[in-house]
């Protein structure tokens, strides 16, 4: 995702960090980024939403929470493609081998939970899974999901 962000253009830059000017909000922007290794942008959109603070996502699937929406994937590693054997996906276990789209705080703080307890790694999430989209399509994909989205209305 970081890679996806970088490739941002700079106008969208511009709109996403238009009033970082609080000086407490830019250290603690700058905290979650640094901690979910993740884009300066990305944290600032997480802590618009109420992301405040890091552990916040661990500890509520600790206290036996899970996420019933989806992480959304984009598989870009040409070496190592996902194959389909017996009508089950096969995704290699290789670093770097997807982008994560949309979930990467919840996928951060399932990893620190996992490594608190790791039975919850047992447990089954959902995942949207493409291949081989570019950065920039990724990208809007990221953009709309974050920032375009609305509640639908009540019927």
């Amino acid at each position: 995702m970081v890679y996806i962000m970088q490739k941002l253009i700079t106008k969208e830059k511009k709109w996403i960090l238009k009033d970082l000017d609080d000086a407490s909000s830019n250290q603690k922007i700058a905290k979650i980024a640094k901690n979910l290794n993740i884009h300066p942008i990305v944290a600032k959109l997480l802590y618009n939403r109420g992301y405040k603070d890091e552990g916040a996502i661990k500890n509520f699937i600790l206290e036996g929470n899970m996420f019933f929406n989806s992480f959304i994937l984009n598989w870009v590693n040409t070496d190592y493609p996902v194959e389909i054997y017996d009508g089950k996906l096969k995704i290699p276990q290789v670093s770097a081998g997807a982008q994560v789209i949309d979930g990467q705080h919840r996928l951060e703080g399932l990893k620190q939970a996992v490594e608190e307890r790791p039975s919850i790694g047992e447990q089954s999430i959902v995942i949207v899974l493409v291949q081989h989209l570019s950065t920039s399509d990724a990208a809007k994909i990221f953009l709309n999901i974050n920032t375009e989205q609305k509640p639908v209305p009540n019927s």
